[in-house]
């Protein structure tokens, strides 16, 4: 098994004070991390912009009783009106998202998977989106979008059953261009950089320049040459990716290339195999990889840190909270995730917060306990009479440990399906608040988030206390 070789952390400066957040590392050494829910349950993190509006996808019960079939939809979560707006799709093809642009644009890809692809982009009109096909090039009957640049470029391939396919660029002003008769490879590409840097199936190349046009890097010894489809890329050519093994069981392992230094350097040992999750998600300007290992989410710090599980950087004061899948970061350092609270995964956004200063408050004790009430004509039965009872209790203090009277606190309740109810109320003299809930039984774990306090000229302390709880109603 390859092993993972430990290499010198990188000093980083103080470059923020004299270049933009656009050149500066996001992540610095011992970010941490609080929870802003975004929603439940989820299923995918896509993308997330500037802003921290968030691409992903959440799934819906069509049935009272939940035991139809799911119904999954894709949407993107504004921050600006705190909106959730459900992407539209052509008939039933599912929805594959790339790219979130800062204005909220939507660059992927409505496919069966099999005989019919169509790229496309989704821009927000009014209180909803709206979906524009790009169509194809001539001579051919489909297409798929890998991403789109800082300045709009949409990146693709169009393709025609079995012979084979074109690479393609899409503007506003110019529609779909081969980029074939310019020049650049005939291979499809995985993904572009917002200064438009490509990688394609074997090469990487600038959108702006056919002459840039390289192969990929040669694999180290013990794997398959990289496919450009497991590879991200960032604005200084570096990428990101799993390389397969070439032993028999053809496990992939998640590495980095540097040109600078001219190797693949191994970020994890944990070997994945085709039964298990994994994803390569983001590689940012400063190197940061985020990716999913072994079901798992993970992050390489730039340039040459080495893979740790995501939740490791989660702030304590969620405890028994792991982070199932990362999806992509901006250039904040917020990422996109699928974050597990009780036993339901939750699309999240990953935010780093710094040590609290002045008057600090924070969640000192959460505790919660539940109840399942029969129905007294069915007993221990899941009818619709019977009933979950959930009492959960939040205490408030300031940064001396004292108990905080009069704090506004704001809280999610959260169960497997349907459950997604902001709840708040004021701390009495004591600094605790007493919250209940009455909802349907057998969803699996209730969960309680915190996710405000508010309290003239205090600060809210998400990196210390307890500001999630779980309980399972029992008879």
């Amino acid at each position: 098994m390859p092993e993972v070789q430990a290499v010198p952390a990188f000093q980083r400066a103080a470059c923020l004070a004299l270049l933009s957040a656009a050149v500066c590392p996001a992540w610095a050494a011992g970010t941490v991390l609080a929870i802003d829910l975004v929603d439940s349950p989820g299923t995918a993190a896509h993308a997330i912009n500037a802003r921290g509006d968030v691409a992903g996808s959440f799934a819906e019960w069509p049935c009272d009783d939940h035991q139809c079939v799911p119904v999954t939809h894709t949407a993107v979560w504004s921050t600006r009106d705190r909106s959730r707006l459900i992407l539209p799709t052509l008939g039933s093809l599912t929805i594959v998202p790339a790219t979130l642009d800062a204005v909220g644009r939507v660059t992927g890809t409505v496919t069966d998977f099999a005989t019919t692809s169509h790229a496309v982009v989704w821009d927000r009109v009014g209180a909803g989106y709206q979906l524009h096909d790009l169509g194809t090039l001539p001579g051919f009957t489909n297409a798929a979008a890998a991403g789109a640049d800082a300045s709009g470029r949409v990146v693709g391939h169009a393709s025609a059953g079995g012979s084979g396919w074109r690479p393609f660029v899409w503007t506003d002003a110019t529609g779909m261009v081969d980029l074939g008769a310019a020049g650049f490879p005939l291979e499809r590409p995985a993904a572009i950089s917002p200064a438009g840097w490509v990688v394609s199936d074997d090469h990487t190349w600038s959108l702006d320049d056919a002459a840039s046009v390289q192969p990929l890097p040669a694999p180290p010894a013990g794997f398959y040459p990289p496919a450009g489809a497991a590879l991200r890329i960032n604005d200084r050519r570096e990428l990101a990716g799993f390389l397969v093994t070439t032993s028999g069981q053809q496990l992939v392992y998640l590495h980095r290339w540097r040109p600078a230094n001219g190797q693949w350097q191994l970020l994890s040992n944990s070997p994945t195999g085709h039964l298990s999750s994994w994803r390569i998600a983001s590689i940012s300007r400063d190197a940061t990889v985020l990716a999913t290992v072994t079901g798992n989410g993970v992050i390489a710090e730039g340039p040459d840190g080495l893979a740790q599980p995501l939740q490791a950087r989660l702030s304590p004061a969620y405890p028994g909270v792991s982070v199932a899948n990362a999806g992509p970061a901006n250039e904040r350092g917020a990422v996109a995730a699928l974050a597990v609270m009780g036993s339901a995964k939750r699309l999240v956004r990953l935010e780093p917060i710094e040590a609290c200063s002045g008057d600090c408050l924070q969640v000192s004790d959460l505790s919660m306990r539940g109840k399942f009430v029969d129905d007294p004509d069915d007993p221990g039965q899941c009818t619709p009479k019977a009933r979950n009872k959930v009492h959960a209790s939040v205490e408030v203090v300031d940064a001396l440990g004292q108990p905080r009277a009069g704090v506004k606190v704001r809280a999610r309740l959260l169960d497997e399906y349907d459950l997604n109810e902001t709840v708040s109320g004021r701390t009495d003299a004591a600094g605790r608040l007493e919250l209940r809930h009455e909802g349907p039984a057998c969803v699996g774990a209730v969960t309680l988030l915190v996710e405000s306090l508010r309290a003239d000229g205090s600060h809210f302390d998400r990196g210390k206390g307890q500001l999630t709880a779980s309980v399972i109603p029992l008879p």
